[in-house]
């Protein structure tokens, strides 16, 4: 909810009919009418989602209300897995939860981690740039990683709320460089949604987060301090934009 809140709902934990509508990723992807949309985008506000500490419940206000946590539940699943491994006392260790990675202490040489992010042009495994840390959590969204094609076009699974279709940015993936996971993962989707301008905007306004976007034309640009933090790779694919 407090992401939610810190997006203004750009990323919403209630997107759970939107989602369900478009179905993709799953064998039931497909491209909904526009009554659809409207009837799906009526249902998602996360400010009618009520909390209730003492019975430890959840209430949706709306009936067809429902909940998807796709955009947080990886960075909140990272920070608890390096809660255990610090109980068991281990120095140093990287977690790998997929599109989000944690990493604190060094390398048994004393060097830091060398995590490289993907390119969104290329098979899985292939990165334009390497971030290099000690003790960060590094998450990407990207348009590249889940979508469908129909009638020529391609349909990926970020979802802007304001229309209710795939975002149309012109960002396809946006690395988010933290010190925890959950606020890494729980901004990196909105700033692909709101593209550089705004994304940046939001990047400025909170503490401790850089990020690195990557845009549909082949340009990547920098927060002001993810330049100590990233090297770009493959300068023949993407450049550095000022």
């Amino acid at each position: 909810l407090g992401y939610s809140r810190q997006t203004e709902g750009v990323t919403d934990l209630t997107a759970g009919p939107l989602v369900n509508l478009w179905g993709i990723g799953t064998d039931h992807a497909r491209v909904p009418a526009e009554s659809e949309i409207k009837a799906a985008l009526a249902l998602i506000d996360w400010r009618k989602v009520r909390l209730d500490p003492t019975a430890r419940s959840v209430k949706l206000e709306k009936t067809g209300m429902s909940l998807d946590l796709g955009a947080f539940a990886k960075g909140w699943a990272a920070d608890k897995v390096k809660e255990v491994l610090a109980d068991e006392a281990v120095k140093a260790a990287i977690i790998d939860l997929g599109g989000n990675i944690f990493v604190f202490g060094s390398k048994r040489d004393g060097r830091p981690w060398k995590i490289g992010i993907q390119d969104p042009a290329r098979p899985r495994g292939d990165y334009m740039g390497i971030v290099t840390t000690l003790g960060d959590s590094v998450t990407t969204a990207g348009t590249y990683e889940r979508f469908f094609i129909k009638d020529g076009v391609r349909y990926h699974h970020i979802l802007d709320l304001s229309t209710g279709r795939p975002a149309d940015s012109g960002i396809q993936s946006v690395t988010v460089i933290a010190a925890t996971s959950s606020l890494a993962d729980g901004i990196d989707t909105a700033l692909l949604i709101l593209g550089l301008k705004k994304g940046m905007a939001l990047v400025a306004k909170t503490p401790g987060v850089e990020a690195i976007f990557v845009g549909d034309d082949g340009r990547v640009w920098l927060s002001p301090g993810a330049n100590k933090n990233f090297q770009l790779s493959d300068s023949t694919d993407w450049k550095l934009s000022e």
